[in-house]
């Protein structure tokens, strides 16, 4: 179990081209607003994405980013974006370390 949000930073997530980050270069240099999803394919999950879109704006005017972090192969991202029409940031850690 991870006891420090240092170590949690470190974890590697994927982009939809399996490109890794350290999930904390997420929230150097802005507030960040992480969205873990049960999976890509959850319905309840894209749903709450589409939701999310809609106070994007508002989201954005407070300082935040919002990224979509899901799990499974990196190749599932570009379903869920065409199911919800998300054009921001999106990863995946198949490992679900994070």
């Amino acid at each position: 179990m991870m006891t420090r949000a240092d170590d949690l930073a470190k974890l590697p997530v994927l982009d939809d081209n399996g490109v890794a980050i350290e999930v904390g270069s997420l929230w150097k240099d802005h507030t960040a607003v992480l969205v873990f999803l049960r999976h890509f394919g959850c319905i309840h999950c894209r749903d709450h994405v589409v939701h999310l879109h809609a106070r994007l704006d508002g989201i954005e005017k407070a300082g935040a980013k919002l990224t979509v972090i899901g799990n499974g192969s990196p190749s599932f991202i570009a379903g869920f974006r065409e199911q919800t029409l998300w054009d921001g940031a999106v990863y995946t850690d198949p490992t679900l370390a994070v």
